[in-house]
């Protein structure tokens, strides 16, 4: 039973390098890709709630987000739904990101994201990119303006705080 959220995400860790061989636009990727999601909040949500959640299974949870991040990824790049426009502000997203990693690796000693409200709705809206065949290029749009405006939150956060705070919930908030 304690193993249960940790073998969820090894489950998201082989599901996701099971998509890289689907079509994206097949019932079995969006079924997959969808169930891979699904144990992303499992996974964290079942080792809070039976009291069991560990350092292992965070930096697990960690590998986890990296192997759907490249799956994610590599969907957008194979379907050609994301153009120039669009590759320009994950580029300057991603510079941002590792920005803050830096900034909070020279200030605080550490490498760590903040969780805020809207690095958690840029996550959920990024999942969602890879279906955008389904849903139209407005997810992309607002998954762009969400995930720049988040990133600068952050950056603004690490600068003007003290102590690092990872589960701030936004600047506006302590």
């Amino acid at each position: 039973m304690k193993k249960i959220p940790n073998l969820l995400t090894v489950f998201r860790i082989l599901g996701s390098l099971v998509l890289l061989c689907l079509d994206y636009k097949s019932g079995l990727f969006v079924g997959l890709y969808l169930f891979c999601g699904l144990t992303d909040v499992l996974d964290g949500f079942l080792a809070r709630k039976m009291k069991i959640a560990s350092d292992f299974g965070a930096r697990l949870d960690s590998i986890a987000d990296f192997f759907m991040t490249a799956v994610i990824l590599i969907t957008l790049l194979v379907s050609g739904v994301v153009t120039g426009g669009y590759w320009a502000v994950i580029i300057l997203v991603f510079l941002l990101r590792m920005i803050n990693l830096l900034i909070a690796g020279i200030r605080f000693r550490c490498f760590a994201v903040i969780h805020t409200v809207g690095n958690k709705i840029t996550g959920l809206l990024i999942f969602f990119c890879p279906l955008s065949f389904l849903m139209g290029s407005i997810v992309l749009i607002i998954t762009c303006v969400c995930a720049v405006l988040s990133a600068l939150e952050e950056t603004l956060i690490l600068l003007t705080e003290k102590k690092l705070d990872v589960n701030r919930k936004s600047i506006a908030t302590r």
